[in-house]
């Protein structure tokens, strides 16, 4: 039952204005661990864990992003586009590597590092992240869809302004605000 009410929140969190931030949260709550978001560059782009600041969580994970390993298994999950388990050695972490997919990309990977607290079971744990990386999909989708669409009107305001279209100063003012340009500047 808990594992289909997170399900439904993670679901929740992708019709909703939640970002990635939002879905660490949910899930270092439910596993009792640090989860990352991370860059194919091994940047990380947002960490959670429980009783724990958000940089603080980031610091673990870095610690982590420099194993030779890691590189390895990023790869090998964008391969199988779906998430794998490192086991964790002596002191080591299991970690969980699941891809988040946008179309045919793999722009990020979400991270689970399991410090052997008293949180989900394993499997529990790898479906955890395997949903919650198909949610940051498609949050990320999202973020491209407005991105390109914003970047389009831009182009489209600034063709306008050029050619001579924009004579309504009011109106092109009011664009160019909206769109963030700073109408002090020159």
């Amino acid at each position: 039952r808990n594992l289909v009410a997170v399900y439904r929140h993670l679901s929740g969190l992708a019709v909703q204005n939640a970002d990635l931030a939002a879905v660490t949260r949910l899930i270092a709550e439910q596993t009792d661990a640090t989860v990352a978001v991370v860059s194919p560059t091994m940047d990380i782009l947002t960490a959670a864990a429980p009783g724990q600041t958000g940089e603080r969580a980031a610091q673990d994970v870095r610690d982590l992003v420099v194993h030779p390993r890691l590189g390895e298994v990023l790869s090998a999950a964008s391969r199988a586009r779906r998430a794998l388990r490192l086991p964790g050695t002596g002191s080591a972490a299991t970690v969980i590597v699941a891809p988040v997919l946008v179309g045919d990309d793999v722009p990020a990977h979400l991270l689970t590092l399991d410090t052997g607290g008293e949180g989900a079971g394993e499997d529990t744990s790898l479906l955890l992240t395997e949903h919650a990386a198909t949610i940051c999909g498609v949050i990320l989708s999202r973020e491209r869809v407005v991105a390109t669409a914003a970047s389009r009107v831009r182009d489209d305001l600034v063709e306008g302004l050029l050619s001579g279209r924009g004579q309504d100063r009011a109106e092109t003012g009011r664009w160019a605000r909206h769109l963030g340009y700073d109408p002090g500047r020159q």
